[in-house]
């Protein structure tokens, strides 16, 4: 979860809100459900083409897990399935198979399956490609082979909800509920205001609403996922950054 900085010297980075940004339609967000209760991967430890991953803890043996990948690419679908698929022939160790069409929030992706070994056993990982205007999403599950049943159900329903979107809050079917978050948005701007008159005095006012809506995201919006709301307070950090001042503020 997003943390206010307590510096007052990155006050212009982290208390920069003005309101939730007009939609930016160069900018494609990627989003999908996790399933319920798996934990958010620290983003240092992923790899730089992993855009998020998730994880179901486990006290022993190969935890599964979820991640988001991205690759820029110049091949159409049918035609990145067959590269993937030589990369996988190449290694014996592994067992790769094309299990056809799957479909999503935005449209026909490709299912693939790779079986493999590892020191905790046989590993299942199913793989959801993507290919959109130059660009292969790549949505990978892995569990223990012996397990893969289980979790099967939750991971089909969370590859079945990957969407792009250029507005996030398009996301969020109940108009009520989007006017209530648009409302919590903006009075933050308005927390702002106040607080680029008096940075010292209002400073705890602005954390405050800050933090009711980072709460309200999580307890509101909970059909929408954990990696949405995340986007969401990430979305509205990156807005500020080239945001100006409101007139009169130091």
């Amino acid at each position: 979860m997003l943390k206010l900085t307590k510096h007052l010297v990155c006050l212009s980075i982290w208390l920069t809100v003005a309101c939730y940004a007009e939609p930016d339609s160069s900018k494609i967000y990627s989003i999908f459900i996790p399933p319920p209760n798996w934990e958010m991967i620290d983003a240092k430890a992923l790899s730089p083409k992993v855009v998020v991953g998730f994880v179901k803890k486990s006290k022993a043996g190969f935890c599964p897990s979820m991640n988001l990948s991205i690759e820029q690419v110049d091949l159409p679908l049918h035609k990145y399935i067959q590269e993937v698929k030589k990369l996988h022939e190449k290694d014996r160790t592994t067992r790769w198979r094309d299990l056809g069409s799957i479909k999503t929030e935005s449209g026909l992706g490709r299912l693939t399956e790779i079986d493999s070994k590892s020191k905790w056993g046989d590993v299942r990982m199913l793989q959801m490609i993507l290919v959109k205007e130059g660009k292969a999403y790549i949505l990978t599950t892995a569990a223990p082979k012996e397990d893969f049943a289980t979790f099967y159900p939750e991971i089909k329903k969370s590859i079945s909800s990957f969407v792009l979107a250029s507005d996030l809050l398009s996301l969020i079917t109940d108009e009520e509920k989007k006017h209530s978050l648009l409302q919590k948005i903006a009075d933050i701007k308005k927390s702002y205001h106040e607080l680029s008159l008096n940075r010292k005095k209002q400073a705890p006012s602005f954390e405050k609403k800050w933090k009711e809506l980072e709460g309200c995201l999580k307890e509101e919006y909970q059909d929408l996922g954990n990696f949405w709301q995340l986007q969401v307070l990430q979305s509205i950090q990156e807005y500020l950054l080239t945001s100006p001042l409101p007139e009169g503020s130091s």
